[in-house]
């Protein structure tokens, strides 16, 4: 969790961001370099150029995921995950008109490949990080963090 100047702890995930080449194979020697590792993959966006892609994750490991690919330019990136608790009615929709009502934007957004508490949890690159935060618990959303990050089934894989 990050410390801010007020002295409050702010949930945040890591995204961890690569550009790789537009050739075939290169998605799966970076997937194996972190499996190496012992890091798993929990959510996973690649947007496709003419010349590269980049290719966004987050992980249940960020040191060992920056070792892992230690040979490649790795941008590091705060998001905002939130749990939607779709049987109380809560899911996307409630969550965006949130964050539009703060006037907050979201630039992109994508799921985790795992669940919290049971619920689907979806990770938002947003413009002003601390406030969505702040309005997404105000309004009852349990948020989650990169240690809230864990891979079922992960000890001794």
């Amino acid at each position: 969790m990050a410390e801010t100047a007020r002295g409050s702890v702010q949930p945040k995930v890591c995204q961890l961001s690569v550009f790789l080449e537009n050739r075939v194979g290169l998605l799966l020697k970076l997937s194996k370099q972190l499996e190496h590792q012992k890091v798993h993959i929990c959510a996973i966006s690649i947007v496709d150029t003419a010349d590269v892609a980049i290719v966004r994750l987050v992980v249940d490991n960020v040191p060992a995921a920056k070792t892992a690919l230690s040979s490649l330019t790795v941008y590091e990136t705060e998001l905002v995950g939130v749990e939607l608790p779709v049987e109380q009615g809560i899911g996307i929709t409630s969550v965006l008109g949130t964050l539009l009502r703060a006037e907050i934007n979201v630039h992109y957004a994508y799921p985790l490949i795992m669940r919290s508490s049971g619920n689907p949890v979806l990770v938002l690159h947003v413009d002003e990080h601390e406030t969505a935060v702040r309005i997404l618990q105000s309004h009852g959303l349990s948020l989650i963090g990169q240690d809230d990050i864990v891979w079922e089934g992960a000890e001794g894989s």
